[in-house]
């Protein structure tokens, strides 16, 4: 917290709000939940999120004016899509009872984002894992998010940009994957490879995009937890912290959202919203670039758990370690969609190292090995030591 100008010692904010009399409307209950930047209480009504002062590399909260300006900044992103729902950001300053005092319009030195708590019951993770999502709702979604990417002026960027910086990220998903002797690193290498090809191979592809004017300032994190199914859908908690992150293609963007359907089961739903998005704006993608871009969304999802495993014990790094190869597993299935097939066929005379050469490659391209004296042995029922070398 910032320093203290008054004789009292004030209560840490995060911990005064804990008491739901600190509040001004008298909340029965609040509900604490912490992030890795921000801590989030939920009161009977409304929800307040303050933020944690932290610096890492893709965000900075260090300073009072730095959280005020994030918090702003959160406010105005999110009424984009959730307008109902952000309702003001308050500043507080520390009083000489050592409390903290609402409203300081002064000299606040901490700040929260106020919004609406929306049912939890209307959340679509909720809905599409109980399977209570009706076609009427989900119709309202899909026109929704197709008419908030209609709205949205196509941004101006230099394509080989775009084209780098996509190429960085993937490369840094890859690193992050490889931490502290990951499991299964061949096949995390050929994920990311490619990615990496099919970013080299397509690049026309990816600067047509940019050209044509499909790239547009987003949400960022288009996840169905951050998604409310409502008369009027609100979608909550874009990413405030990075233009560069919100600065994305439409088509990664809801590649996110429906590789997360995937995941749950519900692939007919994410293919109903993207289909809608293709009716009303007319873009309509090639096959293989949404699967190149739910490829790197799910490797991103999967190094987000494979981070949170190595910061967690016992049987939650576990849970989290799970995870994440779940969404590996996601990944490989994607890129088989859009990676070209390739046959090799090794030989060579007996004892040339055939074998030794097949296993490597196969461990480095995540390729099935296929041996002739195996195949032999099944088709005719005899191993390779009763049949001569051909």
């Amino acid at each position: 917290m910032s320093p203290l100008t008054t004789d009292v010692q004030p209560q840490p904010l995060e911990i005064y709000l804990r008491q739901s009399t600190h509040y001004p409307e008298r909340p029965r209950h609040v509900q604490m939940v912490e992030t890795h930047i921000s801590w989030v209480f939920l009161t009977d009504r409304y929800v307040y999120k303050l933020k944690k002062p932290v610096r890492f590399e893709f965000l900075d909260f260090s300073t009072p004016d730095a959280r005020r300006q994030a918090c702003q900044q959160e406010v105005k992103l999110n009424r984009r899509l959730a307008p109902d729902v952000y309702l003001d950001v308050i500043g507080l300053s520390p009083n000489e009872h050592g409390g903290w005092t609402w409203g300081d319009t002064d000299h606040p030195t901490e700040w929260l984002v106020k919004m609406r708590r929306l049912p939890a019951e209307a959340c679509l993770l909720e809905r599409l894992q109980r399977e209570t999502i009706s076609e009427r709702e989900l119709e309202l979604l899909a026109d929704f998010l197709a008419t908030f990417y209609l709205q949205q002026p196509p941004l101006t960027l230099v394509p080989n940009r775009v084209r780098e910086r996509l190429r960085e990220m993937i490369e840094s998903n890859q690193r992050d994957l490889l931490l502290d002797d990951a499991p299964h690193q061949d096949r995390i290498r050929h994920l990311h490879q490619a990615q990496l090809d099919f970013l080299e191979e397509r690049a026309s592809l990816f600067d047509s995009r940019v050209c044509d004017g499909r790239f547009i300032e987003g949400h960022g994190d288009l996840r169905p937890e951050h998604i409310y199914l409502m008369q009027k859908p609100a979608v909550i908690d874009c990413i405030e912290f990075s233009d560069a992150m919100r600065k994305i293609d439409i088509v990664d963007e809801l590649g996110f959202l429906t590789m997360e359907c995937d995941r749950l089961g519900h692939h007919a739903v994410g293919s109903r919203i993207m289909s809608r998005y293709i009716e009303e704006t007319k873009d309509d993608p090639p096959a293989t670039l949404l699967a190149f871009y739910k490829a790197y969304r799910a490797c991103v999802r999967a190094k987000v758990l494979a981070l949170r495993s190595n910061q967690a014990i016992g049987e939650e790094r576990r849970l989290y370690a799970a995870q994440s190869e779940g969404y590996l597993d996601l990944a490989e299935r994607y890129v088989q969609r859009f990676q070209p097939q390739r046959l090799i066929i090794i030989g060579g005379i007996m004892g040339t190292g055939k074998s030794t050469l097949a296993a490597a490659l196969s461990g480095q391209m995540a390729a099935k090995h296929l041996r002739t004296d195996v195949i032999r042995q099944d088709l005719f029922g005899t191993g390779p030591a009763h049949l001569p070398y051909n």
